[in-house]
């Protein structure tokens, strides 16, 4: 992919969604180690698809309540606390964690990727991955 990109043209293909909600008082359990999002993928042909995560904070997010931490490309670790409404667009590259929910609330988040291209299954060509479909805005943009 080139150094520049358009996150709707290029990333056109609508991989996966989830909500990641962290119940209250959840100490181990509600934490994600550190990991890159293509860490998951099994099959070493999708990492070298592109793919990016849009975080969007249902609730404000804290160090209390399950914030996430990023590693930058240089080794840095740095701790995103975010309003609700905050959406935070992560590379498939960025190593990540999330820590767990010490509050006495739920803390709710809504994450959808989107993929550079379809990531089919290891035997074939046609049956799709995760969602991994053509998003409905590729190519509608002038």
């Amino acid at each position: 992919m080139s150094e520049g990109y358009d996150l709707i043209t290029d990333l056109g293909c609508v991989l996966n969604e989830q909500f990641i909600i962290k119940p209250p008082t959840t100490r181990s359990s509600s934490s994600f180690a550190w990991h890159r999002d293509s860490d998951y993928y099994r099959d070493d042909r999708h990492r070298d698809i592109c793919s990016i995560a849009c975080w969007t904070a249902l609730d404000s997010v804290t160090e209390h309540n399950g914030t996430i931490e990023i590693e930058d490309f240089l080794g840095t670790h740095h701790t995103i606390c975010a309003e609700a409404g905050t959406i935070v667009f992560m590379s498939d590259q960025l190593v990540h964690k999330s820590t767990c929910n010490l509050s006495s609330k739920f803390r709710r988040v809504y994450m959808n990727q989107f993929s550079a291209s379809p990531l089919y299954h290891l035997d074939s060509d046609q049956q799709c991955l995760a969602l991994a479909v053509p998003s409905p805005f590729q190519n509608s943009l002038p």
